[in-house]
């Protein structure tokens, strides 16, 4: 309280007197929030910065819901079901705190909480009257919980808004929960939930509202901000859980980084993860749809989803066609081990293909590569997805320097700035000396770091990569091979920064030499085409504007929630 300045309402109760504290909060008009506390509950260290997080977030929020856990890991209390015969149906007590069921942020219509945030504006209707007559408090912050509904505030609930509780519950008896239970009945009747019963199966539980279900894999959490294939994928999750559907994503390694896993779960997301895998995810349901991310995941999984959930309708997401990228690369490298392997993924790219539904490719451009072997492959495409930013504020004259961004784990990447460095760049040199290039970018190897001169300045990865890209006059992307979109590219085009590329670079974006962005294979002809940009004025103008506009009308969200929604029309 000391540290974020916050006034104090003391009182000798016992627990959280929730009727005392409306009272106080209703006086209190200079507030803007009440926090309910009791010295037994220890907070979690960064809770002020999940509330302030949760705040913004959701603001027809009212009121934020805890999870409270003892300190063997154990739920004490925190959001609750509700009934169609008014019955508070506390499922959570006992129960793990780190099970994925219970981890992403919802709204509630229920708890058994009373450590709750409230929001002093939706406090001046309250009839404190009405959450007094309870004698138990799941039902006292229930009752409050409504009565905010009638006003059209939420009340939400996320597991990382956490305290540590080792006080028994607070007592009551049978008899004071029974009149509890029918004096809300009688208040909420004709509003209650009709399909819900304490009789519902689990999978019932996890989705009240019975939304449609999906289930996502890909081999990691979508670290977005390292790479354009996680970008793509956290973001069509967002559009995805935006259009009303129930999200279950596994990592396939399991990872709990809490930096990307609780990106998924502040989006309503459940996220197995941990000691938590596929089999816990299928116990106690069945999905409506899947969504399996990349060759191997697809071998591993749609043939076990096929045998556990014949019905689920499978979605085979290519990311990019790898086989195609594997086979450029041992042409270049003339690398028979590698063209067998490239067969070898081959195999299971089109076995993939053939047992999924549907086949998602990031761009027409795959598709066809994998028409050329299943002429009859019916394929839906969902690109890259790139936020739009405002014009950029810094002018052609106050930038300078090549820069590229990438994730270099990623073998294209790092093939084409060594080749860049050491074929490309002197020849852009021999015109523009004082030209320097910028490398960033995550996973950056000490091959890759030892590149650095007076020439070459290695930035590696950056929390915000508009600010340098800001200050950058030319995007270069000299790739030799790869497949799928570029995500890279599209990022630079996005934020008013023109770039030159290779065909490879280009592929699948629709781009348009010299008015969308320039495009070159040989070394001379891309160290010429970074001249002319670098040195023309009106042309970085034009291929900025241009460039920006083509791929918010082809790559924005917008454009991308229109597809997702058309593709899952023929499914329902």
């Amino acid at each position: 309280c000391e540290q974020h300045h916050l006034t104090t309402l003391e009182s000798t109760a016992e627990h959280v007197d929730l009727p005392l504290i409306l009272e106080w909060g209703q006086k209190s008009k200079q507030l803007d929030y009440i926090w309910c506390c009791e010295l037994t509950a220890i907070p979690q260290i960064d809770i002020a910065e999940r509330a302030i997080e949760m705040l913004s977030d959701c603001p027809d929020a009212g009121l934020l819901m805890p999870l409270e856990k003892h300190s063997d890991g154990k739920i004490r209390a925190g959001y609750a079901l509700l009934m169609r015969d008014g019955l508070l149906h506390t499922h959570l007590a006992g129960q793990s705190a780190d099970h994925p069921y219970y981890g992403y942020r919802r709204t509630i219509l229920a708890a058994s909480s009373q450590l709750v945030l409230l929001k002093q504006a939706a406090l001046s209707q309250i009839d404190i009257d009405a959450v007094r007559a309870y004698r138990t408090p799941m039902y006292q912050v229930t009752e409050l919980i409504w009565q905010l509904k009638t006003q059209s505030y939420q009340a939400v609930y996320e597991a990382a808004f956490c305290y540590e509780q080792e006080a028994p519950y607070p007592a009551f008896t049978d008899s004071d929960y029974n009149q509890d239970s029918e004096y809300f009945y009688h208040r909420f009747q004709s509003q209650l939930p009709t399909h819900t019963s304490p009789f519902l199966p689990l999978g019932y539980q996890l989705n009240p509202e019975q939304q449609p279900s999906v289930l996502v894999i890909d081999a990691t959490l979508p670290m977005f901000d390292e790479d354009s294939g996680s970008l793509r994928l956290y973001t069509l999750l967002k559009i995805w859980a935006n259009l009303g559907y129930r999200i279950t994503f596994i990592p396939d390694n399991l990872d709990s980084q809490f930096k990307y896993r609780h990106a998924l779960e502040a989006l309503g997301i459940e996220v197995f993860h941990g000691q938590y895998n596929m089999r816990d995810a299928m116990a106690s349901r069945q999905f409506d749809f899947a969504f399996i991310c990349r060759v191997d995941m697809g071998h591993r999984y749609i043939p076990y989803l096929r045998l556990l959930s014949p019905k689920t309708v499978i979605f085979y997401d290519t990311v990019d066609i790898h086989y195609i990228r594997e086979q450029r690369q041992a042409e270049i490298e003339n690398d028979p081990k590698r063209a067998e392997n490239a067969q070898a993924t081959k195999r299971k790219e089109l076995s993939n293909c053939l047992l999924a539904d549907s086949v998602i490719t990031v761009t027409d451009d795959d598709a066809k590569h994998l028409q050329e072997e299943l002429p009859q492959l019916v394929y839906s495409v969902i690109p890259n997805i790139h936020q739009r930013h405002p014009l950029p504020e810094t002018p052609y004259a106050q930038r300078e320097g090549l820069v590229f961004i990438g994730n270099y784990n990623h073998q294209p990447n790092e093939d084409g700035m060594y080749y860049f460095v050491e074929t490309v760049l002197p020849k852009i040199q021999a015109r523009l000396p004082d030209i320097r290039l910028y490398l960033i970018g995550s996973n950056m190897k000490e091959k890759m770091k030892a590149l650095a001169n007076d020439s070459v300045k290695v930035i590696g990865w950056v929390d915000q990569v508009e600010p340098e890209f800001a200050q950058r006059r030319v995007f270069v992307s000299y790739l030799r091979y790869g497949a799928g979109m570029k995500g890279k590219l599209g990022q630079a085009l996005s934020l008013g920064l023109p770039v030159v590329t290779t065909q490879i670079g280009a592929e699948g974006m629709g781009l348009e030499e010299g008015e969308t962005a320039l495009i070159a294979d040989e070394p001379e002809a891309f160290a010429e085409a970074v001249c002319r940009l670098y040195s023309d004025s009106s042309l970085w103008e034009k291929l900025s504007h241009q460039g920006r506009d083509y791929i918010e009308q082809h790559y924005g969200e917008n454009a991308v929630r229109d597809k997702l929604r058309d593709l899952l029309a023929h499914y329902h």
